[in-house]
Formats: C-alpha cells, structure tokens, sequence
C-alpha cells in the first residue's frame, strides 16, 4: 500500500516536471536586457551623439526623449541581438531609436497585443503593447484613477493588435519602440541600422 502511493506520488512528480518543462518551451525569453541604459562617461572615435526628442521609448519617465545618447556605429551583426536598442535611418529618411524584437530567419507575428516568437510567447518587459509602461489594465486603471480623459475603445485596439506573421530574411530584423502608440512597428535591414544605443551621454 505505502509503496503504491510513493510510486503514485514518483509519477505525478515526474508528471509535472514534464509540464513544467513543456512550459518553458513555450516561451523565448531575454535575461540579459534591462529597461535601464547606462550613463556614458568617454565617448571614443567609433561612438556618435545623437539628440533624441522622440517618446518612442516611452516607459512612463519619458526615456530617451530630450536626450543625448550614445551610439556605437561600428556593428557587428552578431552583436546585434534580441532587445538591443538601436539608432536607424527609416524609409523617410529621419534617424528613430527603437529595439529589435526580431532577429534574421526568424517567424514573427502579434496576436491579442503579444509578440510571438517562431510561436513561441515572448516573455519579456518588451514582449508585449505597452503604453507608458503599462499594460492594458495599468494603463485604464492609472488613467481613470487620474481622471484623464482618453479613448477606450481606441487604445483598446491598441493594446490587443494583431500583426500578421512576418518571415525575417538573414538580413532582417523586426523593431518597435517600448512605446507602441508612440513608435512604428516594421521589419528593417542590417543597413539601416546606424549603430547600438549604449547609453546615455554623461551630462556633467
């Protein structure tokens, strides 16, 4: 009887093992990127300065915006990685900073407002439609609790998107910024990356 519960008890813990492992795969995480960049005290011949007044960035302290940051312009593809902030030229010509979800030969789609990754969830602070940092009920609830008028079923649309599945070629890459209302979501290539966003410049 005792050995019958404990190889009962053996099963079921090798059972949820299983699932537990099951779960993880389900997801692409990121344990290196951190909301934060650091402040750049000697900027060196392969860095550039760039004034950025955009709230692409925008995680609800107004990152990036009205600040001098600190781009490393000599790429090297591999250093290009899944959340790295970069400098790029767009289709208009204008210089954006934004953050690579998508790196090449990827599969990437947005269902109900989250990335996917070759269909696997993208488990990251970025991983999902953030407006000012929030989330859809963090931003309804901070907005209502503020009593600051906005457009519910508009940022609703916002919050839950789709985007089709888009297939990254060896020299794709997909971005958005950490704000979407305030940033495009697009594929772009190596070339139009200017150069990483390492920090920001020191301002003493």
């Amino acid at each position: 009887m005792i050995l019958n519960r404990l190889t009962l008890l053996f099963m079921l813990l090798i059972l949820l093992i299983g699932c537990s492992k099951i779960t993880v795969a389900q997801t692409v995480t990121d344990e290196v990127t951190t909301p934060k960049l650091e402040i750049i005290n000697n900027i060196n011949s392969e860095m550039i300065t760039f004034h950025n007044m955009s709230d692409s960035m925008d995680r609800g302290n107004h990152e990036l915006s009205d600040e001098v940051v600190v781009v490393n312009t000599k790429i090297e593809k591999s250093k290009i990685t899944r959340g790295s902030v970069v400098l790029l030229k767009n289709i208009d010509g204008e210089k954006v900073i934004t953050r690579i979800l998508g790196v090449p030969k990827e599969e990437i789609y947005v269902q109900d407002g989250q990335v996917y990754i070759n269909s696997k969830e993208l488990d990251t602070f970025y991983g999902k439609v953030h407006r000012l940092g929030y989330s859809q009920e963090e931003y309804f609830e901070s907005m209502d609790k503020n009593k600051i008028s906005y457009n519910k079923e508009e940022m609703e649309k916002l919050f839950k998107q789709n985007i089709k599945k888009i297939t990254l070629g060896k020299n794709d890459f997909f971005v958005s910024g950490d704000d979407w209302l305030r940033s495009d979501q697009m594929k772009i290539k190596t070339e139009d990356i200017i150069g990483i966003v390492i920090g920001y410049k020191n301002k003493n």
